[in-house]
């Protein structure tokens, strides 16, 4: 996470297997406005993914985007969660053998109780399963 005039944002670095640098330091989020946070990242193959906290109003969401390893994006920033009432928060990623995603959250009484914990698969291209 990074301080910008706006809020914080998350930004990415690529090494390679020595530790070394391969590209300069790049902003994952394409929305500014307000703070972006918590970030996750995994990586498949050559390819890799985030997932963050957003606040782009006045409640948390969960965002998404993937990667080449030139970090090149391969969708712009998604919206992870259907239900936008209540704060969204505290995103993982994971991957399964079959190469697809699952980020999972926590969302704020969604089904009555304090947090609940809630999943949306994908598949490598960042197309909803």
């Amino acid at each position: 996470d990074k301080e910008s005039e706006e809020g914080m944002d998350i930004y990415g670095k690529i090494y390679d297997a020595d530790g070394k640098r391969q590209i300069s330091t790049f902003l994952i989020n394409s929305y500014t406005t307000n703070d972006q946070k918590f970030p996750d990242v995994i990586s498949i193959g050559n390819e890799f993914y985030v997932t963050w906290q957003s606040m782009p109003s006045s409640t948390f969401g969960i965002r998404a985007k993937g990667f080449s390893s030139d970090a090149n994006k391969k969708s712009g920033d998604l919206s992870v969660n259907t239900y936008i009432t209540n704060d969204q928060r505290a995103p993982i990623i994971s991957a399964f053998q079959d190469d697809t995603l699952l980020i999972a959250w926590e969302s704020e009484l969604q089904d009555g109780s304090y947090y609940g914990v809630y999943g949306q698969r994908y598949d490598k291209n960042m197309n909803k399963i």
